[in-house]
């Protein structure tokens, strides 16, 4: 939802119109509810997001296979 520019827990009704690229989402409810303990344990969240970018990385280079390979570290 953040990341297609959503602001409340209601846009994620715009996200499940797209199934296949989002999977299946929370319900609103379960949103709201995860928000709320944001804004009392705001590090929990930033790691969850990190875990989470990592996580679309990972999915996005497999998914691209051998047709775009990441550079050497």
């Amino acid at each position: 939802m953040l990341a297609t520019g959503g602001e409340h827990a209601s846009d994620l009704d715009i996200l499940r119109s797209s199934p296949g690229v989002f999977g299946q989402l929370p319900s609103n409810a379960t949103a709201s509810r995860f928000f709320k303990r944001t804004e009392v344990n705001p590090e929990l969240f930033g790691y969850g997001f990190e875990t989470l970018t990592r996580e679309l990385r990972n999915r996005a280079w497999n998914a691209a296979g051998d047709r775009n390979r990441p550079r050497p570290r």
